[in-house]
Order: C-alpha cells, then sequence, then structure tokens
C-alpha cells in the first residue's frame, strides 16, 4: 500500500519529540537527586537541654531543635494504660519526693539529683552540675539580695528572691516563716534551672501535722497543769515536777537552746516582755503576738545565743517562758501540741469570796484585792483587782446591774458561758487599735435568779489581753449559792 505523502516525516517528528522528553525528565530527576546528596551544612548553637530524669540533649541540625529526651526505664515509672495519648506527660510523674514530717511539708525532685544533707531541720540535694537545691528549717545561711516578687506554694503566700545563680523562697504565712527553699546553680548553665525550680516548687506541699505528731511522747506536768507532745528521739532532762521551777530540755544533739521554764508570778506579758528587753540591751529585737495552747503569747526574736527566740504566755498564775533556738518548737511542732489541762491546777492556791446575800462566790489569785461598794445598798458592787485603781484589770459583780456608758465603734465578740444550770453571754468590744474597751456578762433573761439583773451584772475592765485572761479564770470559778 502506497503511503500518504509526508508520513515518514511526521513519524520522525514525533519520535524526535519524545526522545527530547526522556532526556528532560532525566536531567530534572538527576538535579533532585544530586540536591538531596549535598545538604546545605547547618550549625547549631552548642547549649544543652535537661530532660526529666537527668540526662542532657543537644540541638539537631537542621532545624536546630533539641533532641527528643529518652524514655525512662524507671522500674518504678507509673502505668500509663488508661492514659490519654493526647494529654502531656507530666515531667514530675517519676521523680523522687521527700517528706518532713516534723515540719510537715513534701516535695518532689529529679530522680537524678542524690542527697547531700538529711536531719529535722535541714534538706540538701546536689546533680552532676554542683546545683544545690535546700531547704532549710530556720534558714541556716544569709538570705539572697534580689528584688521580692509574691507567689502562692500549696496555697501559702510566699516571697521569691532572686540573682544569677541563686534563688530563694521564704513563707510569709503564720507558723512557716522559717522555712526557707534555696536553689544555687552555676550560671553556666543557667537557662534552664529556673525553670526547673519553678517544677521542684509546684510538688511543694504541706501534709497533716496531727498526723505528723500521732507517734510522739507526751510530756505532762501536774503541778501547773500543761502538757506537750515532743518526737520520740528527744529527751527531758531535769523533769522535776515538784520544784517551783521547772525547766526541761529538749536535745537532739542540736545546736542552741531547746528550754521550758515555768513558776508562778503575777507579773503581766507586758511585763514580761519589758523585763526581756532589758537583759538584752544590745541584741536586736523583735516583738510579735502568737498563740499558744489557747492564749495569748509574746514572741521575742534575737540575734544573740543562736539567734534565740523567747516566748512567753500564762493562765492565772502560771506563767511559761520558752526559750529556743530551733524552729522545731516554734512552727508546727511542739509548741503547737501545748495545752493547759487541769484548770483546777491553775487556781489550786487561789482564795475564795462568798457573798451570801446575793448568793455567788469566785475564786481569785491571792495577790488581788476584793472591795465591795456600799453606797446604794450593802455589798451592792463587788470588786476584784490587782492594784487598788483597777487600771491592770478589775472585775465587778453587781446583781443589780452595772452602771454602763457609752461604747466607742470597735469589733464585738460573743461567746456562751455556763455558770452551773445558768447560761449568759459574753460580750467583749476590742478597739480599731487591737485594744480591750470592755467586757461583760448577759445572763438567760428567763434563767437569771431572784434579785438578779439579767443584763450587764458581771463587768470586766481589761488594762490588758493578759488580764482579760486571767479575769476570765476567774470569772471561770464563778458560781452561784443560791
Amino acid at each position: 500500500m502506497k503511503k500518504p505523502a509526508g508520513f515518514t516525516t511526521i513519524v520522525a517528528l514525533l519520535l524526535g519529540l519524545a526522545a527530547v522528553a526522556i532526556i528532560a525528565t532525566g536531567i530534572v530527576y538527576t538535579a533532585e537527586r544530586l540536591g538531596k546528596d549535598e545538604p546545605e551544612q547547618v550549625a547549631c548553637t552548642a547549649d544543652a537541654k535537661q530532660c526529666p530524669d537527668g540526662s542532657y540533649v543537644s540541638r539537631v541540625p537542621p532545624s536546630c531543635e533539641f533532641a527528643a529526651c529518652p524514655e525512662s526505664t524507671d522500674n518504678n515509672q507509673l502505668s500509663t494504660a488508661n492514659d490519654n495519648t493526647n494529654t502531656p506527660s507530666d515531667p514530675t510523674a517519676r521523680w523522687k519526693t521527700h517528706t518532713n514530717a516534723s515540719f510537715g511539708y513534701s516535695f518532689k525532685y529529679p530522680g537524678d539529683w542524690t542527697v547531700n544533707k538529711q536531719s529535722d531541720i535541714e534538706f540538701e540535694i546536689l546533680d552532676g552540675n554542683t546545683a544545690r537545691l535546700s531547704v532549710e528549717t530556720p534558714p541556716l545561711g544569709y538570705g539572697v539580695a534580689g528584688t521580692p516578687t509574691r507567689k502562692v506554694v500549696d496555697g501559702r503566700n510566699a516571697i521569691i528572691r532572686s540573682v544569677p545563680g541563686d534563688i530563694n523562697v521564704q513563707f510569709e504565712d503564720a507558723g512557716l516563716e522559717n522555712i526557707q527553699i534555696r536553689l544555687q546553680y552555676p550560671t553556666t548553665l543557667g537557662a534552664d534551672y529556673p525553670q526547673l525550680f519553678d517544677q521542684i516548687l509546684s510538688t511543694f506541699t504541706f501534709t497533716d501535722q496531727t498526723a505528723a505528731t500521732k507517734d510522739w511522747k507526751t510530756y505532762t506536768n501536774t503541778r501547773y497543769g500543761w502538757r506537750l507532745q515532743y518526737p520520740p528521739t528527744w529527751a527531758i532532762a531535769n523533769d522535776e515536777d515538784d520544784n517551783p521551777q521547772v525547766e526541761l530540755h529538749f536535745d537532739e544533739g542540736l545546736p542552741g537552746l531547746q528550754e521550758f521554764f515555768t513558776d508562778e508570778r503575777t507579773d503581766t506579758l507586758e511585763e514580761w516582755r519589758d523585763k526581756q528587753k532589758t537583759q538584752l540591751p544590745n541584741a536586736k529585737l523583735t516583738v510579735s503576738e502568737m498563740t499558744v495552747g489557747g492564749v495569748t503569747a509574746i514572741r521575742i526574736d534575737t540575734n544573740v545565743y543562736d539567734n534565740a527566740t523567747y516566748i512567753g504566755f500564762r493562765r492565772g498564775t502560771v506563767f511559761v517562758n520558752v526559750i529556743t533556738s530551733n524552729a522545731l518548737m516554734i512552727t508546727n511542732g511542739m509548741l503547737g501540741t501545748f495545752r493547759f489541762t487541769d484548770q483546777t491546777s491553775a487556781t489550786k492556791d487561789w482564795k475564795t469570796y462568798t457573798n451570801a446575800k446575793h448568793g455567788f462566790s469566785f475564786r481569785y489569785p491571792p495577790s488581788w484585792t476584793i472591795s465591795e461598794d456600799t453606797t446604794v445598798d450593802p455589798t451592792q458592787i463587788v470588786y476584784i483587782a490587782k492594784d487598788p485603781t483597777g487600771a491592770e484589770g478589775q472585775l465587778a459583780v453587781a446583781p443589780k446591774g452595772y452602771p454602763g456608758s457609752g461604747a466607742p465603734d470597735g469589733t464585738v465578740t460573743n461567746r456562751a458561758i455556763q455558770f452551773g444550770t445558768v447560761q449568759g453571754t459574753q460580750i467583749t468590744l476590742t478597739l480599731p487599735d487591737k485594744s480591750i474597751w470592755i467586757s461583760y456578762v448577759n445572763l438567760e433573761q428567763a434563767a437569771a435568779p431572784k434579785g438578779w439583773e439579767w443584763a450587764h451584772p458581771i463587768h470586766l475592765s481589761v488594762g490588758s489581753k493578759n488580764s482579760l485572761e486571767i479575769l476570765n479564770l476567774i470569772l471561770s470559778t464563778f458560781t452561784f449559792t443560791e
């Protein structure tokens, strides 16, 4: 068959185009292969990142991101069978845990850090880069000078101060002010340590103090009517309960003083405070108030005798004076377990006043004086006072009602009170400067004894918080005899 004109030319053209396409495709493929075989050289910075297990990883080109941390092979790792795979893992999940039962706190730290020091008052751990984390109670070193910032740690208010290579945390809440957390680290590796410190703080918790003291021993002083608990490793010396002054030494081989003195005296807390100031004329003193065994105490912190702290408090004529430089006695420790026990012990040497006309009696300190106002009616008002003027505290019993006057602005608090079968309410007015202006008792109107006014028959003129405590103790002995 004869082929159409030009057929040979067309076939040759098509074959030529196909050859060109094949050659072009080969060139592109070869170029791509060459590009992959010869990547662009990338240099990453030489810093390192610490992993949760304590190891370090470096940056990897070309993105210069940190390499993935190795999976932990810790035999104590937590089961993740029920974990949501989309939830980031807790970097502290496999850390170790330290618990201090005496001070009631717990926290976690990286598993490869090692314990260097451990006692009731100090815990210190180290890592492989000379970083050091310590928890001290009380602080054994100097604080950090950095600008303070505030942070809440497990619901407690804390102040953080930091400078390069040193971070310090101290608590503001009452009872925790002697706990210090401190991290010191090499500044050459400082980029990740502040973040690690925040992670450690996030694990810090305060535990149940009652559980911490459940295995403690108990000391009871029957002469003066009080008791407290103390760690089983501690010993008591000079336990002579029949001495006028009882001295207890708690000694765990730690430096400093741990002493209780108990005796009977009539001076006020303010007089005791001023006496301590006189005896320490060159010391730097910080005076504050605290509560011990349900009563107000005065605390004096000093910079002498191993930074000794003096604490004084009383009930009736029983006065307790504590001298200590061991914070365990103060912060969530033995003072937190102190209790007055037998109420009669505090008043056993007191005198008794009985009023036959109006049918009542009470007991009062032997150094206090009794006076009777007979201007209107025999024994209309009976006064009990420490001094003739009544300026340091006075209790008045007025069956017909005590003459009152207008009250200034202040905070009013009420508490129920019982006199045998007669119920009443004690009303106390505290002024804005925290001083107590007046305290008085109203009887339940329907239960007031015959011949008694229910409103304001017992009046307490308060010279100080200390005098209110003694007046309330007198009030606790009050009874109706008819």
